[in-house]
């Protein structure tokens, strides 16, 4: 990739995190608004993780309040909403 635009894309992809989160990001820059925007690639399987799985920034703050058996149903739950839309794929 040529240098002068590697600043402007982020591979989530290849560089995989603890969370299982995924995604090809690209930032454009908007000549009519004279602004930043990214836009974010990403597969079904990818998105729902990055909504409703472990990747929800959401579940990461609730999760970060809760303690023991709370903690525990939410993840429960996350996990069974995570593999019902993996199911209808």
């Amino acid at each position: 990739m040529n240098e002068s635009v590697k600043p402007y894309y982020r591979d989530y992809i290849c560089s995989h995190s603890s969370n299982n989160y995924q995604s090809l990001h690209i930032t454009f820059y908007d000549n009519s608004s004279r602004s930043y925007m990214e836009v974010q690639l990403r597969t079904q399987k990818m998105d729902d993780i990055a909504e409703i799985g472990s990747a929800n920034h959401i579940g990461y703050e609730k999760s970060r309040n809760m303690n023991g058996p709370e903690e525990m149903q939410f993840q429960k739950e996350n996990a069974f909403i995570l593999m019902k839309l993996m199911r209808e794929e």
